[in-house]
């Protein structure tokens, strides 16, 4: 164990005096949980110890996919003693890679350090970027991600929570991740450039129109969609003079009647249900690409939309690709992903929050904790709580203009000869025996691949890189190693 403020090594068996002595600091591990547990055994005694758990339950399914068990884990926020004032309280907050992050510091930080050292200089990081950001420390990466998106910075006024019954009402119409395969067959192998969209949730956040949460209201015959007969009453004309001015001054999802004359390659999903009229939900930013592919607005039936544009979100991209080109190799590591994460919390879903004290006024419970139980005086509100920076149609349209841009990058490469094997949400596979044109700016080539292989349209093998959703990585990781080696082998010679 490192104490930074006087820069000794001591051993862990000296951390219970440590905790008592020491003033308020972090306190950085592997399985900060272990620990604590340890110190509770020690401290369970003394009326003034405390520590603060947050349960935090995933779904875990079982291979065939019929059933699943719930796996707890107790994130710990911060231990130590309470003062008799309350005043002065002297408490330590964590900070855990594993619960960070889900990585091991050698995957955070740095691999040719030992532990101990790429604990401390992670911390200090992650420490000097928050002091430089004015933010509080977090446990999670998310943590950080949310107080950004409040940040006076981007949002030096407070604006309005989009209401819970919009988020809930357009949740299901995310686009969720894309995968397609369209000259690739499962099991066959290509060699393939793998192309890539630079910094894509960043760069289509600066860069596209998006609701702003201040005048983003439900319009429209939007309470009787699941009524079939008032579902397809018209709210717009789309052949009208309003539907040209709605479409020109409204950001947002819109559900409408359209009409696709013919089958288009590369078309957006909407358009996939089949030749003639259907209705469908589209956000604003995709209605391009409707025309683009043959496609047209019948009627618009209701919609979900602001009439001014967020100015926010779009100045913190601009800074999370600044702060992202400036940031070391090291940091980019795990800054990468904390800031990326911003977006994710746009969709967030609502949910019970539920904390866990050593001493308090909550009722009676007990958490797992290191590698037993604690018990713990547990509180939790009342009803589900949504996060005040929620904005659900933002995520949806920064999913859908991610998949539209791939899909129109694949149709404009197609055109010119190229054979497109599969298109992923920011991604492309073309096959390689005809040099690529020169790129767009927003385009790069990721990797050239060898002896690549669609197991399924979300799962690839190839020498270079591997794609196999449900299996860990560290086998992902021994299977790459494996095919690598076997390329390596020098060929048998035969007489």
């Amino acid at each position: 164990m490192y104490l930074e403020r006087t820069g000794e090594v001591v051993s862990i068996d000296r951390l219970p005096v440590i905790v008592c002595s020491e003033p308020p600091s972090i306190f950085v591990a592997h399985n900060v949980a272990i620990h604590v547990q340890s110190l509770d055994k020690t401290f369970d005694a003394n009326p003034l110890w405390q520590f603060k758990l947050t349960p935090v339950r995933r779904q875990v399914w079982k291979p065939n996919r019929e059933r699943f068990v719930t796996h707890t884990q107790s994130v710990v926020s911060f231990f130590g003693f309470m003062s008799e004032n309350k005043k002065a309280n002297r408490y330590h907050y964590t900070l855990d890679p594993i619960v960070f992050q889900q990585r091991s510091v050698s995957e955070l930080w740095s691999r040719s350090l030992a532990t101990l050292p790429a604990l401390v200089e992670w911390a200090t990081d992650v420490r000097q970027f928050v002091a430089d950001n004015e933010l509080r420390i977090s446990t999670s990466s998310g943590g950080l991600a949310g107080q950004l998106l409040k940040d006076a910075r981007f949002y030096p006024e407070p604006r309005r929570k989009v209401p819970r019954a919009t988020n809930d009402a357009v949740r299901e119409m995310l686009p969720g991740n894309y995968y397609s395969l369209f000259a690739a067959r499962v099991g066959r192998i290509y060699r393939a450039t793998y192309l890539d969209q630079r910094s894509s949730h960043h760069t289509i956040a600066e860069s596209i129109a998006l609701p702003c949460a201040n005048s983003l209201f439900a319009r429209g015959h939007f309470l009787r969609l699941s009524d079939d007969a008032p579902a397809r009453r018209p709210w717009i004309r789309g052949n009208s003079p309003a539907f040209e001015r709605f479409r020109r001054s409204h950001h947002g999802l819109i559900y409408c009647r359209i009409i696709v004359p013919k089958k288009a390659k590369f078309a957006p999903p909407f358009m996939q249900d089949g030749i003639g009229e259907s209705c469908q939900f589209i956000y604003t930013n995709e209605l391009d690409d409707l025309y683009a592919n043959g496609g047209s607005v019948v009627s618009v039936i209701a919609a979900w939309t602001s009439i001014e544009i967020d100015r926010g979100l779009p100045k913190f991209a601009s800074w999370a690709k600044e702060q992202s080109d400036i940031a070391s190799a090291e940091r980019k590591k795990w800054l990468k992903p904390t800031l990326l994460s911003a977006y994710g919390l746009l969709a967030a879903r609502p949910k019970r929050l539920e904390f866990g004290f050593k001493r308090g006024r909550g009722k009676d419970g007990t958490y797992p904790i290191g590698s037993g139980i604690v018990r713990v005086k547990i509180t939790e509100t009342r009803r589900e709580i949504e996060l005040p920076i929620c904005n659900v149609i933002q995520r949806g349209m920064i999913e859908a203009e991610t998949r539209a841009r791939s899909l129109r990058f694949a149709r404009e490469l197609d055109s010119q000869g190229h054979t497109i094997l599969a298109v992923y949400a920011d991604s492309i596979f073309v096959d390689s025996s005809i040099a690529l044109p020169l790129l767009p700016p927003e385009w790069r080539i990721q990797e050239h691949l060898t002896s690549l292989r669609f197991h399924a349209p979300t799962a690839f093998t190839s020498l270079e890189m591997t794609k196999l959703p449900g299996i860990p990585k560290d086998s992902v990781r021994r299977i790459y190693q494996a095919r690598s080696a076997l390329a390596a082998r020098p060929a048998r010679q035969t007489a």
